[in-house]
């Protein structure tokens, strides 16, 4: 059986439950006022990472962040490949002329970690704030992570589980979550082999035909 019929059943015997964010957020709300818990409670989320991010961090300069100003940017050119997601750009904040500002943003900035080498264990939220809200922080988290993810490499996030202080938690379909980005990039990749191919058929259809005397 794959789904349970009863409300109280043995959970090593089903398939783990995937619910949407909001779904999911909607029973933490209810878990919490069941349980009488403090309403303000925070909500963290466990992001499963695929192995291969070993492979992404390794010879990486260990620091917490980079800013530069464009003067010296083009000096910073031959590190571009050791510093990689850290390397400073506009883009991320990290380029300007206003350091000061730039520090004050990186030093108070969310944070996470990689723990055990494949799982990042963070707070996003407080229960009580817009369901919304809360899910449109957990996917700013999420795609702020996808950005480590070198093209070669499938999406990095595996595995997406949400609790709050005082719950249990409850795994999350990727669907919606991770960036679409990727899809975009292999259709256009499969329109350019489409184009390709079809350039050849008609070069050999050119080859194959005869010569008029």
């Amino acid at each position: 059986m794959t789904k349970p019929v009863d409300d109280v059943y043995l959970t090593w015997l089903y398939r783990r439950p995937v619910h949407s964010p909001e779904q999911a957020l909607a029973m933490l709300k209810k878990f919490q006022e069941l349980d009488f818990t403090h309403p303000r409670q925070f909500v963290y989320i466990n992001v499963f990472l695929d192995m291969a991010l070993k492979k992404i961090l390794e010879g990486e300069v260990q620091a917490d962040f980079y800013v530069a100003v464009p003067a010296i940017i083009s000096k910073l050119i031959p590190l571009r490949n050791k510093l990689k997601q850290k390397f400073p750009t506009t883009r991320r904040n990290s380029l300007g002329t206003d350091i000061p500002h730039m520090v004050k943003l990186f030093r108070e900035c969310h944070q996470y970690a990689v723990q055990d080498e494949c799982l990042i264990k963070t707070r996003i939220a407080r229960l009580d704030m817009p369901t919304e809200h809360i899910i449109a922080n957990l996917k700013t988290v999420i795609h702020d992570i996808c950005t480590f993810k070198p093209p070669p490499y499938d999406p990095i996030v595996q595995k997406l589980v949400i609790r709050s202080s005082t719950s249990e938690g409850l795994k999350l379909n990727l669907d919606g979550i991770l960036p679409q980005v990727e899809k975009v990039e292999e259709e256009k990749e499969e329109e350019r082999i489409a184009d390709d191919e079809g350039e050849e058929e008609k070069e050999e259809k050119r080859v194959q035909e005869p010569v008029g005397t």
